[in-house]
């Protein structure tokens, strides 16, 4: 009699979940088609213990606790939020409990010419858990690019976000199904469910000036601990986007000569004048936004659904 041939083993499936809208999106659409994953992996760049430290916008933080773990507990998804609560082994470089302290510690500053920070603080870290997880076993991670970023893709961007290991795949279902930034939004306004809006450290060099502009109008003590961080860091140069200067005392109620502690960078000092952006996917005349901010991008239309 021959021998039935064994069924290889499924991989378990985890979604590397950023926490804005093309994550959302992709969670949205994959328990919509019936196939959603088995983990989402999300890693805090700040303190879970302590919001006061720069790290997650408080939009994303929100979403994540109030709608996306409830949902996932509903459809039987396992949330991971990674963070140094859950060990030492998550520490950023080994000893720093959040992305903030790392770079006031040692004195560096984000720069747009790297993936350092998104290294540091989410990839390696979920690597390390994907590791303790599973070890050599089968994994398929999902990873949120959009239809959009074919063009990043191709540059090797993709290479970045997981380790080669054996065993381990990665999956791109956003561009599997053909989705752009504008869609995504699409599927999050019909789910009934708040939108999330992108996803980005507070203090994100990549971050636009209205960005900086809503954070010193909406949280300005993070805005003021960045403003400290920056203008301590030699590196930084008057003029470039992120530059910060010192009000006189005077500005704010204070002896005349005497110097207030509280630092402002150039470019909330002018405003900001939107561009319009086509989507070079779906060739919508402006694309979705990502814009950050507090609150969420579009509220929900209807009463969350159950």
């Amino acid at each position: 009699m021959a021998k039935r041939k064994r069924k290889k083993k499924r991989p378990a499936t985890v979604l590397s979940y950023g926490g804005g809208l093309d994550s959302w999106a992709m969670l949205l659409e994959s328990i919509d088609r019936g196939e959603p994953p088995d983990y989402i992996v999300f890693s805090d760049v700040g303190d879970p213990l302590d919001r006061s430290v720069p790290g997650e916008w408080p939009s994303t933080l929100a979403h994540i606790e109030e709608i996306v773990k409830p949902l996932a507990e509903q459809h039987g998804i396992k949330f991971v939020h990674i963070s140094y609560l859950m060990g030492p082994e998550y520490l950023i470089q080994g000893k720093y409990k959040t992305l903030f302290e790392w770079f006031r510690s040692t004195n560096t500053f984000p720069g747009t010419q790297s993936s350092l920070c998104t290294m540091k603080a989410k990839i390696d870290r979920i690597n390390t858990w994907l590791e303790k997880e599973f070890g050599g076993e089968p994994v398929e991670v999902w990873i949120g690019f959009g239809a959009e970023e074919k063009k990043r893709f191709k540059k090797g961007a993709s290479a970045v976000y997981t380790k080669e290991v054996p065993g381990r795949t990665k999956r791109y279902p956003l561009m599997e199904w053909d989705m752009c930034r504008c869609r995504s939004e699409q599927v999050a306004r019909q789910s009934g469910y708040p939108v999330p809006r992108k996803s980005a450290c507070v203090f994100c060099p990549h971050a636009s000036k209205r960005d900086f502009k809503t954070l010193s109008r909406e949280q300005p003590e993070l805005f003021h601990e960045i403003g400290k961080l920056e203008s301590e860091f030699k590196g930084t140069s008057t003029g470039k986007m992120m530059a910060y200067h010192t009000k006189t005392g005077e500005e704010y109620g204070l002896e005349k000569g005497e110097k207030a502690d509280m630092w402002l960078p150039e470019a909330v000092k002018t405003d900001y004048v939107p561009h319009l952006i086509p989507c070079p996917h779906c060739k919508a005349p402006q694309r979705a936004t990502k814009q950050a901010g507090s609150t969420w991008l579009y509220d929900a239309p209807t009463t969350c659904p159950s």
